[in-house]
């Protein structure tokens, strides 16, 4: 019987950590790499470095300079060739896949000068 009920807790725990998984939006700024544009819009992908906080794949991004202009979600993240799911300031360079926004366009509604945020 006590087998029985730690499975079904067990059970109802990680349900609702599927449910729940992208409720939470982890706080983060990010620096554009200047020379690290690989793909301008639809989805943007580009370099950057994560200043303060912790950027995760599904965390929706802004600018903050523009309005909170929203430029999309967090669709992947590569560091030296390799999927990562988080990264942290000490982490370095990374590649960052934003998909979300087809109207957002890097050059004209933001650039390399801007911080980027989640929100």
């Amino acid at each position: 019987m006590f087998d029985e009920f730690t499975a079904y807790v067990k059970e109802c725990q990680d349900n609702r950590k599927l449910d729940g998984g992208t409720a939470a939006i982890f706080p983060c700024t990010l620096e554009i790499v200047k020379d690290a544009i690989f793909r301008r819009n639809g989805p943007i992908i580009l370099g950057c470095n994560v200043t303060s906080g912790q950027l995760r794949i599904g965390t929706p991004l802004c600018v903050p300079d523009k309005e909170n202009l929203k430029i999309g979600v967090v669709e992947s993240i590569e560091q030296n060739g390799k999927s990562v799911t988080k990264i942290l300031p000490k982490d370095g360079n990374v590649a960052v896949r934003i998909g979300g926004q087809s109207n957002v366009t890097y050059g004209r509604q933001f650039d390399d000068s801007n911080q980027v945020a989640s929100w």
